[in-house]
């Protein structure tokens, strides 16, 4: 068995190329059309027959909606008939009426219907007339029930067949039930036959029967034709109960065996009328069809609901379908391992055109002695070689015998040799190979070995003539080098232009004699120096976008004793900084508030003192700076609001600590500390 699968894995390896390889167009379209012609008779057999099944049910489904709707006028015509009965005589006695009915054998004819009746129009005038002229044609208990104070009635007085059961239906007054009484009174007024909502009938209440309805037919003794004389010669109705399972039995086919039924009434499916629910429950499945159908029945809707039974579903052939598939898909596999058969002999003189077909790159195959056994006319044209001085000879000692520097390049130390050598497959991204001219081309080249039978054969080298990509690399890095050369050029002169700044300053500040406004003139002047400072850092260093902080802020720190003289009056300072890289816009604001901060210490901290230090702190916590500036002066006073003071020094330091989303805290014990701690991430480019 474990022999069997690793033949097999053999096998679909060998054959993996010959379905990549795109050398055999008329196998691929073999193979694939008879898988497609495959699918379509599958396809069109499957469809077919499930259209032929959906036709058939929708025929059934068609049948018995017109099998209804047929019956129902069949009721309508018989009672319509017995309208005819009326208007062919004054008045129609009750051996009249059980004869007529009689003659139309109900039973045998119109199936469904549980009897015809008549129920007369009475008014409450003509109430005790007409139970005196009903008791004289031979009822003599004859009276209206149940009690109604109503103006109109309409009580039943003749039903046909006259059963002992019917019998207790005469003197029913029908206007008392809510539901008959709207659909009688709309008929009565449309002159046309009606049928009510789903109800159980009288004849029923009880027995174990499913509902029914009624339907009524206007009786007019004279003219119709308007609404005004329907009401005036209004007489009666003709009336017929149909149950509805005997309603349902009575358009019963064979076919609908096959399927189930629900009735309901209206147009949704709240109101059921009449439901094949023991048949769906022998089925327990779901149904493959399902129609439905709304059909008018006398100014009524009935929304009918039908489903395939298995009865049905077992005569539709789905399995033939697949019959044909199985048959289709293992010619075509027969057909795919026949092409194969003869695709694989011409594979292996396939192989050599497949890779020698025209590409961009150059590509040739060596044996174990690096003798060229192929080579494709991209690689020529790169070379500038004609096939036949390299085929068949060392190409190595042809286009890869020497460095750029003109250095032997032995064999045995060439990539391509060491990849025969060790079976791995090499990339080089820099390297020469020499055209017949004797020039040397910068390539990229892979060498990949080739294997048969689990022996190393030779290998095959790609490579492409990479003198463009280094030219453009090349003028990129002396555009680099001409604009980092221009932006130093830019600081520089920016630098040198703040200091002509600044030394304008100084001199306007030899002029003025006030001292205020002279020390108004130096505080500018330092902070035109702090951010020349920046510009010469920046000028100083490869990195146009950051500078080292810590060195920047040393120096500012030394120029500022300088400025205040701080070194004659014993005032020292302490450095303790990170190393960190700040970008240029956060330098040159943190390099104004350290200016503001140690100036204003400066002049004022250490008045009435022989000596002092001034601290400067930078240090680095998760992605938070911290710089605290601390002097060991007279202090400020404890009452000091720096949020409200009015001096320029601190609302310039406030606005600048703002603008690095800073946050300032001070402290005033042993002297004052102002600590501002701010993200550094926000000082990253």
């Amino acid at each position: 068995m474990p022999k069997k699968t690793n033949t097999t894995i053999v096998f679909l390896k060998n054959l993996l190329p010959l379905f990549s390889s795109g050398s055999m167009p008329i196998f691929w379209v073999t193979f694939l059309s008879s898988i497609l012609l495959t699918l379509m008779i599958w396809h069109t057999i499957k469809i077919n027959i499930y259209n032929t099944a959906e036709n058939n049910f929708n025929n059934i489904v068609s049948d018995t909606e017109v099998a209804i709707s047929k019956r129902i006028m069949a009721y309508e015509l018989v009672l319509k008939g017995t309208v005819g009965l009326f208007n062919s005589s004054e008045k129609v006695t009750r051996s009249e009426w059980h004869s007529y009915i009689s003659s139309v054998n109900i039973e045998s004819n119109y199936k469904g219907i549980v009897g015809i009746g008549f129920i007369e129009y009475v008014r409450n005038k003509n109430l005790k007339s007409h139970i005196n002229e009903i008791r004289a044609g031979g009822i003599k208990s004859y009276n209206i029930f149940p009690f109604s104070p109503e103006k109109e009635h309409a009580p039943i007085i003749y039903f046909e067949p006259f059963t002992s059961q019917n019998k207790m239906l005469i003197g029913y007054d029908m206007f008392t039930d809510s539901v008959r009484k709207p659909i009688m009174l709309y008929s009565r007024d449309s002159g046309k036959a009606c049928i009510t909502t789903s109800m159980r009938l009288m004849q029923d209440k009880h027995e174990n029967y499913s509902t029914g309805f009624l339907m009524f037919e206007p009786v007019y003794n004279g003219n119709s034709s308007t609404f005004w004389l329907r009401r005036r010669n209004f007489i009666g109705y003709i009336y017929a109960p149909v149950r509805m399972s005997n309603f349902v039995n009575s358009v019963a086919t064979k076919e609908m065996a096959q399927i189930s039924l629900d009735i309901y009434d209206g147009t949704n499916t709240k109101n059921l009328l009449y439901s094949d629910s023991n048949k769906v429950y022998k089925s327990n499945k779901s149904p493959m069809f399902t129609g439905k159908r709304i059909i008018n029945i006398n100014n009524h809707s009935w929304l009918l609901v039908f489903n395939s039974l298995p009865e049905f579903e077992n005569h539709v052939e789905i399995e033939r379908p697949y019959y044909f598939l199985f048959a289709g898909l293992s010619i075509s596999v027969l057909i795919f391992l026949l092409s194969l058969t003869v695709s694989s002999i011409r594979y292996n003189n396939l192989k050599l055109k497949q890779i020698l077909s025209t590409t961009d790159e150059g590509i040739y195959g060596i044996d174990l002695n690096l003798n060229c056994t192929f080579i494709n006319t991209s690689a020529c044209r790169i070379l500038g070689y004609e096939p036949k001085y390299l085929l068949n000879n060392n190409i190595h000692n042809i286009i890869h015998y020497k460095k750029l520097n003109n250095e032997e390049y032995k064999s045995e130390d060439c990539p391509i040799t060491a990849c025969i050598r060790e079976n791995k497959p090499v990339l080089i991204d820099d390297e020469v190979f020499w055209k017949k001219d004797g020039s040397p081309i910068p390539v990229e080249y892979s060498s990949s070995p080739i294997v048969k039978n689990n022996y190393v054969t030779g290998a095959v080298v790609t490579f492409k003539d990479i003198t463009e990509r280094k030219n453009a690399i090349e003028k990129l890095e002396n555009s680099i080098e001409e604009k980092t050369v221009l932006l130093k050029e830019v600081h520089h002169r920016v630098k040198n232009n703040l200091q002509i700044i600044s030394s304008l300053l100084n001199l306007q500040a030899f002029q003025i004699k006030d001292e205020n406004i002279q020390a108004i003139f130096k505080e500018s002047q330092n902070r035109v120096l702090s951010m020349a400072l920046i510009h010469e850092k920046l000028y100083q260093t490869n990195n146009m976008s950051h500078i080292s902080f810590s060195g920047y802020l040393q120096e500012l720190v030394q120029n500022l004793f300088r400025s205040y003289a701080a070194y004659d009056r014993n005032i020292d300072f302490e450095l303790n900084l990170i190393e960190v890289d700040i970008s240029i816009d956060t330098s040159i604001t943190l390099g104004l508030i350290v200016n503001e901060i140690i100036a204003n210490s400066l002049k004022h901290a250490f008045k009435g003192k022989s000596n002092g230090t001034i601290f400067v702190d930078l240090t680095k916590e998760n992605d938070i700076l911290s710089l605290k500036i601390k002097d060991d002066g007279v202090g400020i006073p404890d009452n000091f609001n720096y949020k409200k003071t009015s001096t320029l020094g601190f609302n310039i330091i406030l606005n600048l600590i703002e603008q690095i989303n800073g946050k300032l805290s001070i402290n005033v014990s042993n002297g004052t500390e102002l600590k501002i701690d701010f993200p550094y991430s926000n000082s990253e480019v």
